[in-house]
C-alpha cells in the first residue's frame, strides 16, 4: 500500500499483531471506543504478521474502517511499525500491542502532553497486568516492585506495548531499527530519541491494561533467541566492542549454567516434553552467542513463520 498524505490527522494507531485474533478484537475495540471519546482525528492500521488463526479475516468483517495490511511472512515486530506508521502522514503515532487494551481517555492525554510540551518525543503511561500490578519501565530493579507514585515524569526508556511518538522526532532519528526482529526495539529508540534531545515521558492518565506476551507465548523458543539477540545488538551498537565482549561472555556463563541444570532435569525426567524442549532452545541460543551471530539474521528458529 502505497503512503497515503493527511496532514489533518492527529494520530495514526498502529498494531502489529501475530495470531491472538481474540485478543486483537478486543484491542481494537477498546481503541474504537477510545477514538469516539477523544475527539482526534484517528486512523488505526492492522499489520497483519501472516498470522494463521484468521486474524486479518476477523479484522476485516469486524473492523472494516481499519486499515488491514497484511504481511506474506513475518516481518517482525519493529518493520510491522514502521510499515503501518508510514502509510498514513500524522502528527503522532501509537505503536500498541496487540495483546493490549487501552484505558478510556488515553489517547487524548497522550496527544493534549504532548502538545503542550514540545520536546516530548515518546510518552507511555501505566502499563497494568491481568492482576493489576504495574509492569512499570524501571531504570533500577527496585522500581520494577516499588515503582513511584504516578505522576508525570521523565523516563529513561520507554517500552514499545503503549508508545506514543511524535513523528518529527522519528524523522530526525529513524524509525525502529528492523535488525530488532523483536525486543529492545524499543530500548535502541530511546537511546537514540535521549541522545537527540528529545523527551521520555511517562504520564499516569495513559495505559493499557496488557495481558503481555500474547503472541510470543506462541513461539517461546524463538523470543528466548531473540532477547539474547537483541541484547548482543544493543551492547555492539550503543556501547562499543568491549561491552559487548563482556556482556556475550556473561550471557555465555548463563546460558551453559541452564544447560547444565537442565541437563540434569532431562536425567530425572527422562522424555519429559518441557524440559527436553527447553534444552533445545539453549543449545541454539549458546550456539548464537559462541559464534556472535548477527541479530539480524535469525535463522535458527523458523524466522520466516515465527515471531
Amino acid at each position: 500500500m502505497s503512503r497515503q498524505t493527511d496532514p489533518s490527522l492527529d494520530l495514526v494507531v498502529v498494531i502489529p499483531s501475530f495470531n491472538q485474533r481474540l485478543l486483537l478484537a478486543d484491542c481494537l475495540a477498546s481503541v474504537q471506543a477510545d477514538v469516539a471519546l477523544s475527539g482526534l482525528r484517528v486512523q488505526i492500521v492492522v499489520v497483519d504478521n501472516a498470522s494463521w488463526d484468521d486474524s486479518a479475516q476477523m479484522v476485516a468483517e469486524r473492523f472494516n474502517q481499519v486499515t488491514l495490511l497484511e504481511n506474506e511472512i513475518n516481518q517482525g515486530f519493529a518493520a510491522a511499525c514502521n510499515q503501518g506508521g508510514k502509510v498514513y502522514q500524522s502528527r503522532y503515532v501509537l505503536l500498541l500491542n496487540n495483546d493490549a487494551t487501552l484505558l478510556p481517555g488515553s489517547l487524548q492525554a497522550a496527544v493534549e502532553f504532548a502538545d503542550s510540551q514540545a520536546k516530548v518525543g515518546a510518552l507511555t503511561g501505566r502499563l497494568l497486568a491481568p492482576n493489576g500490578h504495574e509492569r512499570y519501565p524501571a531504570s533500577h530493579f527496585w522500581q520494577r516492585w516499588y515503582p513511584p507514585r504516578p505522576h508525570i515524569h521523565e523516563l529513561s526508556w520507554v517500552p514499545g506495548t503503549c508508545l506514543l511518538l511524535r513523528r518529527e522526532a522519528l524523522q530526525q532519528v529513524g524509525w525502529l531499527d528492523e535488525d530488532f526482529f523483536f525486543y529492545n526495539e524499543d530500548l535502541d529508540l530511546s537511546i537514540r530519541l535521549k541522545k537527540a534531545g528529545w523527551k521520555l515521558m511517562y504520564h499516569p492518565a495513559v495505559g493499557v491494561n496488557h495481558q503481555e506476551s500474547g503472541s510470543s507465548q506462541l513461539i517461546r523458543p524463538r523470543a528466548m533467541m531473540e532477547g539474547y539477540r537483541g541484547t548482543l545488538l544493543l551492547c555492539l551498537k550503543h556501547y562499543g566492542k568491549p561491552v559487548y565482549a563482556i556482556t556475550r561472555f556473561a550471557l555465555l556463563l548463563e546460558v551453559q549454567a541452564r544447560l547444565a541444570f537442565l541437563g540434569l532435569l532431562r536425567l530425572l525426567k527422562p522424555r519429559h516434553s518441557g524440559v527436553e524442549g527447553r534444552y533445545e532452545a539453549y543449545e541454539a541460543i549458546l550456539s548464537v552467542l559462541k559464534r556472535g551471530v548477527s541479530p539480524s539474521v535469525p535463522d535458527e528458529i523458523g524466522a520466516k513463520s515465527e515471531g
